[in-house]
């Protein structure tokens, strides 16, 4: 049986694995040659595992990785080749390799509408993943490993497809062969310091809190909705339930995405905005405005809003709108207790925010939802989650077979940063050298718990 079969087998049953739970005697794992993440030395995944304190448990890759469970390999070469052939009807994907501690890449299934795939340089969600990735390479020593990543906000795996291709992409769910991964949101709150904010729940006491309902966001849609199921959408039909009940209510739109445009018309998107009456404001920073507010909307836009990470951590209630896709970090939420789950036509929102009227029920919501940041959106766990990742993805490669098959060579850290010059950015490395593990450090390490910085 492959190794990473077995490792998810055993997480799939419950069975703890010493490699990513058990961090030795001392509580800390003590690098090989020095301070952890030293520039001579990497540590080893068992040894970073340790430091971060990683859970024992990744639902969402446990989960959307089971039915791949029966190949010896997530990916392999002959796999990928069957995937990138031009004659198969996939849509715009990243094949991401990693040799000897370098990333190689190529596009399978290229069109005329590339966007930022690809474009690290230039794109800037592209930018952060593989940023993070490069951070990892940095300070751990890993397999080669070889793996998809979907491009565009929609997966594109339906399971209408006769062959189980894992891929990556920020959504998964029901009808999908996509793996939920890191979504541009959450690497943009890691690679901020939004997540490194611990304390910002506290800024805005319960009872200073607003009671009503927040949400600003893009006026968008999934593709190819007919114009005549328009006022459905969840971002035109929270507008006709503000009106219905305006002193529950603090919701506008900050943006019209240019696909709805382009699907319906401009003179067609503007009699849906005057129909609604759809309130337009500034950009307004989530991070100040949101935790004035006790309950926090998230509603669905072209797929699920990808902005848990954020949500998470304000100290009020969320109200996540039913999708068919989600991202990752959903599979950690459970309903009622870290959130109130809401429709897809939202009919029963009025009602929730009269139950949340019962400022029990709410607060409890809140400190549950809270605690679960604290707990699991360390910052940490975006690090652990990608190790994860790449650990799963594990395969025989070669430069030559990589060559061969159009890979080459991703830009480099160097470039990235000369690129985007990420000021502030506190990378793996330097947070690893911040705190330099002790040998005879007696404090607990035991796996996920905890909320110990970096």
């Amino acid at each position: 049986m492959a190794w990473w079969v077995l490792l998810f087998t055993c997480l799939l049953e419950g069975v703890a694995l010493p490699s990513f739970t058990q961090c030795g005697k001392s509580g800390t794992a003590a690098p090989r040659g020095g301070a952890a993440g030293s520039a001579s030395k990497r540590l080893s995944v068992e040894e970073l595992v340790c430091v971060l304190q990683c859970s024992s448990s990744e639902p969402a890759l446990e989960r959307f990785l089971a039915p791949h469970l029966e190949e010896p390999s997530l990916l392999s070469l002959e796999r990928l080749d069957a995937f990138c052939d031009p004659r198969a009807d996939f849509t715009l994907t990243v094949a991401v390799a990693v040799w000897n501690q370098s990333i190689y890449w190529r596009k399978c299934h290229s069109d005329e509408d590339d966007g930022g795939c690809m474009q690290a340089l230039s794109d800037q969600d592209t930018h952060r993943w593989l940023r993070l990735l490069y951070e990892l390479l940095e300070v751990v020593e890993v397999a080669n490993a070889l793996f998809l990543v979907q491009c565009g906000d929609e997966p594109n795996m339906p399971i209408e497809h006769e062959e189980r291709f894992p891929v990556f992409h920020p959504e998964g769910g029901h009808g999908f062969w996509n793996i939920p991964w890191l979504n541009p949101y959450q690497l943009k709150a890691l690679q901020t310091g939004f997540l490194d904010n611990r304390t910002r729940p506290s800024s805005v006491q319960w009872d200073q809190k607003l009671p009503k309902a927040y949400w600003r966001g893009q006026l968008c849609g999934p593709n190819e909705v007919p114009l005549r199921k328009a006022s459905a959408l969840p971002r035109f039909r929270i507008f006709e339930l503000a009106k219905q009940r305006p002193e529950l209510f603090d919701v506008a739109v900050v943006g019209i995405d240019e696909e709805l445009t382009t699907m319906w018309g401009k003179k067609a998107v503007k009699r849906l905005i005057r129909k609604h009456q759809v309130r337009f404001v500034e950009p307004e920073d989530l991070e100040v405005f949101a935790p004035k507010y006790r309950y926090l909307l998230n509603l669905n836009g072209v797929v699920s809003s990808w902005r848990l990470s954020h949500l998470l951590g304000m100290g009020s209630v969320l109200l996540l709108q039913r999708s068919q896709t989600h991202e990752a970090l959903q599979e950690l939420l459970e309903p009622w207790t870290h959130y109130v789950p809401l429709a897809d036509d939202l009919s029963d929102l009025l009602g929730h925010l009269e139950l949340l009227r019962n400022e029990t029920l709410a607060a409890s919501l809140a400190k549950a939802a809270q605690e679960l940041f604290a707990r699991r959106v360390r910052p940490e766990d975006t690090y652990c989650f990608a190790l994860r990742s790449l650990e799963v993805s594990r395969a025989e490669v070669t430069l030559e077979a990589l060559l061969q098959r159009g890979f080459e060579a991703a830009p480099s850290l160097k470039h990235l940063d000369e690129a985007w010059h990420p000021d502030g950015l506190r990378p793996l490395r330097q947070r690893l050298q911040s705190r330099a593990p002790s040998r005879d450090s007696s404090a607990s390490a035991s796996a996920g718990r905890g909320a110990t910085e970096l």
